[in-house]
């Protein structure tokens, strides 16, 4: 089976397939953006799950939420992230994977961003035209979060060891050399990116104007 991304926009969704925790979870965001994005990628992360393993209903998957991206008692690797406006899930059969779609602003990344950004990658930054280097970070960020997922160790210092190349293919690297991650991105106004451990994974995105249906 190929790594399955889907990609969708952010619209209103009923929550009634999420579990208690996770509808708990969505009324304790103050604002209606946030907590549609978080009902959104669950739904959609349930009804993917459900794609895969049709024998599962979207409402039975058991999530603990103690860990993230696996599923108790299945093969199946997950991802999600949302952000405003668009929401993505990423399901690998038992391969470490991570997502990572962004619409924040990241003005001023100069301030911060050199917390997270390998030497080589601030040259590469700095030799972009000025107009296009906002969007040049945003599209290393995206990658080095899904990263950060795949690897399970989050967002640190470590990820300035870390030199992503946006060629073709895209690569990860340290001091000891390439990482056996594949890495795809879709760049765009909202860039969205995954990362999947191993070499040269097919990678299948979809992307969807519409939420997916609460049910199949």
């Amino acid at each position: 089976m190929k790594i399955r991304v889907r990609v969708s926009a952010v619209q209103s969704v009923s929550a009634g397939i999420l579990s208690a925790a996770e509808r708990e979870r969505a009324a304790g965001f103050r604002r209606e953006a946030d907590r549609a994005a978080y009902v959104g990628a669950h739904v959609l992360l349930r009804t993917e799950l459900s794609r895969a393993d049709p024998l599962v209903e979207p409402a039975q998957w058991e999530l603990d939420p103690r860990r993230p991206g696996r599923v108790p008692g299945h093969r199946w690797r997950w991802s999600l992230s949302h952000t405003r406006g668009q929401v993505a899930v990423v399901i690998s059969p038992g391969v470490a994977c991570g997502i990572d779609t962004e619409a924040g602003d990241v003005s001023g990344w100069e301030a911060w961003g050199r917390e997270v950004l390998s030497g080589a990658e601030g040259r590469w930054l700095s030799s972009l035209p000025a107009g296009v280097r906002d969007a040049g970070f945003r599209h290393l960020w995206t990658v080095k979060e899904a990263l950060a997922k795949a690897t399970d160790r989050g967002l640190g210092a470590w990820l300035r060891g870390v030199t992503v190349s946006l060629g073709a293919p895209i690569t990860v690297s340290d001091e000891e050399g390439r990482l056996p991650f594949t890495v795809s991105l879709a760049a765009g106004a909202v860039p969205t990116a995954v990362a999947v451990a191993g070499e040269s994974r097919g990678v299948e995105w979809v992307f969807a104007a519409d939420p997916p249906a609460a049910g199949r």
